[in-house]
């Protein structure tokens, strides 16, 4: 729908789409890659990444809208800092306008950003009351804060995605948060192996195979893990280019 109607009609669907996850049998992988393409699509960000908080509270990768999102939030667990590794601890939005000027504080974060030209970043708590699930991080190409509106927009976005992850008849049915989590941090390990038999099949970037799986998924109506499952453990073939 993104392509076909104005913006602001488009992310309207987007938020229709996030609250119907809030009904009973959705699949959490699906939301949470709902959530990132969607702050790039309807925000200045160049990519963005979701970290999610195991029972421990120890974060872990859960969803990225590219492979150099992916590299950076690698980067913030390795290293234990990094602006959605604040934003989960502290609870507050945490906005890096120019990356140079936290290399005094986030040395390796700054060092992996800066590699993928990374100039400036947003991250957001996945929050609701008191409890923090983990942290959505916007980065972007250009200096800079975000806007009144795409930090709004972000907001938002993270806002009623946390609220489908926590939502009552997920806690009833996997009796805890963590469960449901540490299911869709397991999803998150098939669809990066799902991502490589694609790219290896279709001769195309890790990226693209991306693009190709989250295709199938929407022309199917078949949810990303069950999409991811079929190609790495059914032999499933995705055809077709990306684009």
């Amino acid at each position: 729908m993104d392509d076909q109607f104005p913006p602001e009609v488009a992310l309207a669907d987007v938020f229709v789409r996030l609250a119907d996850s809030l009904r009973e049998g959705y699949d959490v992988v699906d939301t949470l890659d709902l959530l990132v393409r969607a702050s790039v699509n309807f925000t200045d960000a160049s990519s963005a990444g979701i970290l999610l908080a195991d029972d421990d509270g120890v974060l872990h990768i859960a969803a990225s809208s590219s492979e150099r999102a992916r590299h950076v939030e690698e980067a913030q667990m390795g290293a234990s800092e990094g602006p959605c590794f604040e934003c989960f601890h502290s609870g507050e939005i945490v906005e890096v306008p120019d990356i140079r000027s936290v290399r005094g504080r986030w040395l390796q974060f700054a060092d992996i950003a800066e590699s993928y030209g990374i100039q400036s970043s947003h991250a957001i708590p996945l929050k609701l009351r008191s409890t923090t699930l983990g942290g959505l991080g916007l980065f972007s190409d250009r200096p800079g804060p975000m806007s009144d509106r795409d930090a709004a927009v972000g907001l938002a976005l993270a806002q009623i995605a946390t609220i489908s992850i926590m939502q009552y008849q997920t806690i009833a049915r996997s009796g805890t948060v963590a469960t449901q989590l540490k299911g869709a941090l397991f999803s998150r390990v098939l669809i990066e192996q799902a991502k490589g038999v694609v790219a290896q099949q279709c001769a195309v970037s890790i990226d693209e195979a991306f693009e190709l799986l989250r295709r199938h998924s929407r022309q199917t109506r078949t949810g990303l893990r069950a999409v991811a499952d079929r190609v790495v453990n059914d032999g499933l073939h995705i055809s077709g280019q990306p684009g």
